[in-house]
Formats: C-alpha cells, structure tokens, sequence
C-alpha cells in the first residue's frame, strides 16, 4: 500500500494498490495472461475437462472491471474467489470449495498453484497438483496438460 501511494504521488494522485495495478496492467488486462494459460485452458476444454480457478482475493486485488474484462475467466466453468468465499488459500475448507464447485472426486482434480504451501495443502485435500515454476512455465504447462489429458 506504501509504495502504491507513493508511485501516485508521483502523479499528483492518491493510488491505492487496485489503483497501481489497474494502471500496470492497461485497458486489456487479458493481453497480461500467459498465452499458454489460455491455451492450456482451451486444450482441457477440449479435451472435456473442466476448468475452474480458486483464487485468494483476485477481485479484492484487480477489481471487478478487471475480472469482468478477462478472457481467461469468460472461457473458465467457475471462479472461487476468497474476495467473496471470504476463506483463503491454504486453508483445507478452500480446497472443499473448490471440489464442490466441480462436482468431481478430489483425486480427479487438478490443482495449479505458484506457491508451495498452496500445493502441499492441496495435497492433503487429495487433489492432484502441479507446483507452478514461474522461472519454468513452459513445463508447468504441460504437466498440467498432461494431468488433464490435455497434451499437445
């Protein structure tokens, strides 16, 4: 929040962090996507997987216009956000959410997540997991793909 405010000063403005981010991220917050999410995505689709996102607080952080505004979201069958579940990541009772959104068993799940203690307790809900290496994310990808019968 401090260096969002002062990044806004710079600009004779008072930016909260939503600000800052909504100004970083442009009037296509969709173009900040990795294209290979995107084709990930469309690829389990196709394969007749589904495909949904549990996320800690994403509008909390990006907004509602944001949210409304990405291609990703619009292609995905459900969004859990802690922004409006109000229970976060790690939490086992987010992974519970998740599987009930879904409807499938947990172990037919496939959790992806950038941070590790996410993928450990993701773990302990039985979900399938891939531990998502943003210095690797090519390989993340495809395992991914892989797990949902999606490779190239």
């Amino acid at each position: 929040m401090r260096q969002s405010a002062e990044i806004g000063r710079l600009f004779a403005q008072n930016w909260s962090t939503l600000t800052l981010l909504c100004r970083m991220q442009g009037l296509n917050p969709s173009l900040n996507v990795r294209p290979e999410a995107l084709n990930t995505v469309r690829r389990a689709k196709a394969a007749g997987a589904g495909v949904g996102i549990l996320s800690n607080e994403l509008e909390l952080f990006y907004g509602r216009e944001t949210i409304e505004n990405l291609h990703i979201l619009k292609v995905s069958d459900c969004l859990i956000d802690a922004t409006h579940a109000h229970i976060l990541k790690p939490d086992l009772r987010a992974y519970g959410l998740g599987v009930q959104a879904t409807g499938l068993p947990a172990p037919e799940i496939v959790f992806v997540d950038d941070q590790a203690r996410n993928v450990k307790d993701a773990r302990k809900a039985a979900l399938a997991t891939v531990y998502f290496d943003v210095t690797r994310p090519g390989e993340s990808f495809a395992e991914a793909a892989r797990l949902l019968g999606a490779s190239a």
